[in-house]
């Protein structure tokens, strides 16, 4: 997960929210995933999901928490 964040974002210095939740937006893998969602044709055992996206701004001292993962809130293609 680390290499794919590390691979949507290099070392980009204008990251923005929306940015960081485009590049958050994965559900390549299970195992993989960036954003999780629980799978209704399994059992409910050892289900798992993302709860919440938190977006820090360091340099502005700010702090959100956004209900559920990232791709309730990544904007869409068409408008990034």
């Amino acid at each position: 997960r680390l290499d794919l964040m590390r691979r949507r974002l290099g070392n980009r210095s204008d990251l923005t929210a929306g940015t960081v939740l485009a590049a958050l937006n994965s559900h390549f893998t299970e195992l993989g995933a960036l954003c999780c969602h629980p799978d209704s044709t399994r059992p409910g055992t050892g289900q798992y999901a993302t709860l919440a996206t938190i977006l820090f701004d360091v340099a502005g001292g700010s702090l959100e928490a956004l209900p559920g993962g990232p791709c309730r809130h990544a904007p869409s293609k068409s408008s990034a």
